[in-house]
């Protein structure tokens, strides 16, 4: 584009230069070669403002792009950070049980150096009793080879055991290693399930809190209504027993009237019996009328 410019450049300075002669020629020249390379000039800006409009939202992309990988990394730091953790949790468990081994394997050297000398002993006693006796250094002789076979293979059958018990130990640790990781992976999804399970269970509580709320209010409002009814009960009993009392004490005072005014012949217990039963029945039939009104 700008070759462009320079060559409609020079087009342009030819045509001025034809145009010498002309003035009024060359200031035309002047103003269309000015207003080209002015068009030019606005489409170069304007191809350049959108690279880097473009290169801006690349940038952008880049810096988010850069950011969540940044977080991402953040988070496996962390998770190293863990493992590193469980690591050393585990390193500590082995270095404890190596120790162990260790200090048993001290104890059957130990042993093993107990034996040689006192088989060294043996033998110095032994040399020292048959020196004149061929045959019996022979003996010595096949006896000490004897026991040093006997020795090496005992040694040779501890290193093998130890080999085993280590081998047989770096196994173990191995599993218990990818045990370990998946019980944290199972705890970790059991730990989810209990939290979904308590959820479920606190609903569930709190629908059957709120339906014995429900009864508990419903029994307290039956009660209240019971401690009511027993208390108007009572007052019904209370003036039922002062309006029987005044009764009676006016039937005495009836009696007593009528008793001076008669021949002083008394009436008999079966009449008084007779009103006591009236008056117990018309007492309970009030008592069932309150009792269906309430």
């Amino acid at each position: 584009m700008m070759q462009d410019l320079g060559s409609q450049h020079n087009h342009g300075s030819d045509s001025v230069d034809d145009g010498i002669s002309n003035p009024g020629a060359r200031i035309r020249a002047l103003e269309q070669e000015k207003a080209i390379l002015t068009r030019q000039a606005e489409e170069v800006l304007t191809t350049l403002a959108g690279k880097h409009r473009t290169e801006c939202k690349k940038t952008k992309r880049l810096e988010s792009r850069l950011c969540r990988e940044a977080a991402l990394a953040k988070e496996r730091e962390e998770e190293a950070e863990r493992f590193k953790a469980d690591l050393s949790e585990l390193r500590d468990v082995l270095c404890s049980e190596r120790k162990a081994k260790e200090d048993e394997l001290s104890h059957l050297r130990g042993k093993v150096q107990d034996l040689e000398h006192a088989h060294a002993l043996i033998a110095c006693h032994r040399a020292s009793q048959i020196e004149s006796d061929v045959q019996y250094r022979d003996m010595k002789i096949s006896l000490e080879q004897d026991t040093e076979r006997r020795l090496q293979e005992q040694r040779k059958i501890f290193e093998d055991i130890i080999g085993e018990k280590m081998t047989a130990h770096r196994n173990e640790l191995l599993e218990t290693q990818q045990q370990a990781e998946e019980y944290f992976l199972e705890l970790s999804e059991r730990h989810a399930d209990e939290c979904e399970a308590l959820l479920e269970d606190g609903k569930q509580l709190e629908e059957k809190y709120g339906k014995l709320l429900q009864e508990y209010n419903k029994a307290e409002v039956k009660k209240q209504r019971r401690m009511e009814d027993d208390e108007r009960e009572h007052l019904f009993q209370t003036d039922s027993m002062e309006k029987m009392r005044k009764a009676e004490d006016f039937q005495s005072t009836k009696e007593a009237t009528t008793n001076e005014n008669t021949t002083g012949h008394s009436k008999g217990p079966h009449d008084r019996d007779l009103k006591q039963d009236r008056f117990e029945h018309e007492h309970s039939q009030q008592v069932s009328e309150l009792r269906e009104n309430n």
